[in-house]
């Protein structure tokens, strides 16, 4: 496992994104950063490749925020924790799904002695199914346009007067 950084925003994103939307609801925040992210700077953008050269995990920081990372093997999630300490990256939080984050947080913990504690906790929903809703009553009353005139339409909700 090896951790690839970014320095160019086009190049991340088209490394990433298929393994992003492999799970879009949980994954929509760095999908809404990487598409309004200009300038990378010093901001922090890393995946995770496995042996095979799929992304097997994201993460990404951009200070001062605290770091956050994806769904990811443990190995993956390691990784990306040795390439912050190698590199000297301060980390000054860690915010992902349960599992990810509290691997970090361990991992983090046992290498550098710095301890955290869980500031919060939140969910993440993803919609199934669309029951859509049963259409709307609606009077329809028009005059048919003519060449030179323009065309009227009204609609309104039934019971109320229609030549207003």
């Amino acid at each position: 496992m090896r951790v690839e950084r970014f320095h160019d925003r086009d190049a991340f994103a088209a490394r990433v994104e298929p393994f992003l939307l492999e799970h879009e609801a949980e994954n929509c925040f760095f999908l809404g950063q990487i598409a309004h992210l200009r300038d990378v700077g010093d901001k922090v953008l890393v995946a995770a490749i496995d042996d095979s050269e799929n992304v097997a995990a994201v993460a990404t920081m951009t200070p001062p925020r605290h770091m956050v990372i994806t769904r990811g093997p443990g190995e993956a999630i390691a990784a990306i924790v040795d390439y912050f300490i190698d590199h000297r990256i301060e980390v000054p939080g860690i915010g992902g799904r349960r599992a990810s984050a509290e691997t970090f947080a361990q991992r983090w913990t046992a290498a550098t002695g710095i301890a955290g504690h869980l500031h919060v906790e939140m969910r993440t929903f993803q919609l199934t199914t669309v029951i859509p809703p049963p259409p709307a009553p609606v009077n329809f009353t028009a005059k048919a346009p003519s060449a030179k005139r323009r065309s009227s339409w009204r609609f309104t909700s039934p019971g109320t007067n229609s030549h207003e």
